[in-house]
């Protein structure tokens, strides 16, 4: 299974009400690799929005997507 999980250094924090979707992703990433998944992405320097994931869509797609071997070229 391919996962594709990045997030934005400068997301939601709320610290008053014990938030931080920064560390919240972090502990998700070693939670996927605790259980031997690979995931693509990581924290970007970026902030969390439209603006901010449409800079690394293409990360995205190449992890769901991607690129044909030269052997499958050949079929």
């Amino acid at each position: 299974m391919r996962v594709c999980h990045d997030w934005g250094r400068y997301g939601h924090q709320i610290t008053r009400e014990g938030w931080d979707n920064l560390e919240a992703n972090r502990r998700f990433s070693e939670f996927l690799r605790a259980k031997g998944y690979l995931p693509a992405g990581g924290e970007a320097l970026d902030g969390f929005g439209w603006a901010s994931w449409r800079n690394r869509t293409d990360r995205l797609f190449e992890t769901l997507f991607p690129p044909p071997s030269l052997d499958e070229h050949k079929r």
